[in-house]
């Protein structure tokens, strides 16, 4: 499953930059310059394609905005079939 969710990451983000290539070390910020709002608009997306929920107080506190770790709590909010 976390193959899964790395394609669906990387299918996301391919709208903000057509070169874009899944690293789990990426950060969203420093390496693809999202800003605040792009952040956000990328969290609701992945909220929304993958039927999750993604606490505001998660994004900071679990790391989020480094692809691994968004992809690992992803993983942990689909349960044991992810």
């Amino acid at each position: 499953m976390s193959d899964i969710i790395e394609d669906k990451l990387e299918a996301i983000l391919k709208n903000k930059d057509p070169m874009f290539k899944y690293r789990d070390d990426l950060n969203l910020r420093s390496d693809m310059n999202l800003d605040s709002l792009d952040v956000m608009e990328f969290l609701f997306e992945i909220e929304s394609q993958m039927s999750i929920k993604i606490a505001e107080e998660d994004i900071d506190k679990c790391g989020l905005l480094v692809l691994g770790n968004l992809r690992q709590y992803i993983s942990k909010r689909l349960g044991p079939a992810a």
